[in-house]
């Protein structure tokens, strides 16, 4: 009985030991990830125009969907939401609006949205 115990001690040390190793690494890997979805996505040309949709349409795009997603979850206290990421990216030159979804293999694929 005393063996068990000792064994369970020292794999929840190491569980914990590991996990504080391997956090900033996923945190890293999170926020690189992120900047090059933007970089990405902002490089894109817009199908209909041509002209690259441009950092600050997909900043807009980002910010817009974490208001709704705050909003849904306030409305929503204490329940786990399973949510599906859209985008609605802007083209500054055309005004054509595109939904990105985040979480897709190819996130970069534009489809035509909502008629603004």
């Amino acid at each position: 009985m005393g063996l068990r115990r000792v064994a369970l001690n020292l794999a929840a040390m190491g569980a914990v030991v590991l996990g504080t190793i391997c956090l900033p690494f996923i945190v890293a890997f999170s926020v690189v990830s992120d900047a090059l979805l933007i970089r990405r996505l902002a490089r894109a040309p817009c199908p209909r125009c041509g002209v690259a949709l441009g950092r600050p349409a997909v900043e807009s795009a980002r910010q817009c969907w974490q208001e709704e997603l705050r909003r849904i979850r306030l409305q929503n206290p204490g329940v786990r939401l399973r949510v599906i990421g859209k985008w609605e990216l802007v083209c500054a030159n055309c005004q054509s609006t595109y939904v990105v979804i985040p979480s897709c293999r190819n996130p970069a694929t534009l489809r035509p949205g909502p008629a603004a």
